[in-house]
């Protein structure tokens, strides 16, 4: 009897030590099930950033072709006015003023004063196009004057370039005057260096005031830091 009640508290002791060991595993296995729901919890947080990540990109992307895609539109339309402006202006003659325009590189006066904030064939913003043109800083209401003696052949409100004055000066070359505030002169007036033709501005939809300015040759945008003298 005493051998069969030892053996019974053997088989208590047993049974007490392997609950213990069933307890800390239970323990165990819900702590690692807590720290799998919190990886978990993690990861979906994660996915959802890296969607809503995805998501603002995508949207910065189809943003950035429209803005690209809008800037080609306005570049075609400058271009195509510039074609016709060409092909009415032909009878005027190839010198006018006091000489050729051509031999005026290097001794020209920029059109308003101001530092560049953007110099020709630079980069624009959206990285797919650049600049045929510079960007010169300048405040609202600045007074904006014809680098050389021409003929005003354009003088309106154009998408991309705001209120826009062109001035063709002989020999296929024109100068190039947007984002005005005012234009102060009309198609067919004649002009001379140092006339006032504009007011700078912002107009456009430009976020920054100042005068975009460029210079072409037989339609071909030239570099007008070569032309206009510091």
């Amino acid at each position: 009897r005493l051998q069969k009640i030892d053996a019974f508290n053997q088989t208590l002791t047993e049974i007490a030590h392997n609950q213990e060991q069933i307890t800390a595993r239970v323990a165990e296995l819900e702590a690692m099930r807590t720290e799998l729901d919190l990886q978990q919890q993690n990861l979906q947080e994660a996915q959802a950033q890296r969607k809503a990540m995805l998501a603002k990109l995508d949207a910065s992307l189809q943003s950035s072709a429209g803005q690209v895609k809008q800037l080609q539109a306005n570049q075609s339309n400058l271009e195509k006015v510039l074609k016709a402006v060409r092909e009415s202006m032909a009878d005027l003659p190839r010198h006018m003023g006091s000489g050729p325009f051509g031999k005026l590189q290097g001794k020209l006066r920029w059109p308003t004063q101001g530092r560049l904030l953007r110099s020709f064939g630079s980069y624009r913003e959206e990285g797919a196009l650049r600049w045929n043109g510079v960007l010169i800083g300048a405040s609202e209401g600045s007074p904006v004057q014809a680098v050389a003696h021409g003929r005003v052949v354009f003088a309106d409100w154009m998408r991309g370039f705001g209120n826009l004055i062109i001035i063709d000066h002989g020999a296929g070359y024109m100068s190039l005057y947007g984002q005005n505030e005012s234009l102060q002169k009309t198609p067919g007036d004649w002009v001379n260096a140092g006339d006032l033709i504009a007011r700078s501005g912002a107009s456009g939809g430009q976020n920054q005031a100042g005068l975009y300015f460029e210079i072409r040759h037989r339609g071909k945008p030239v570099n007008p830091a070569l032309w206009c003298k510091g």
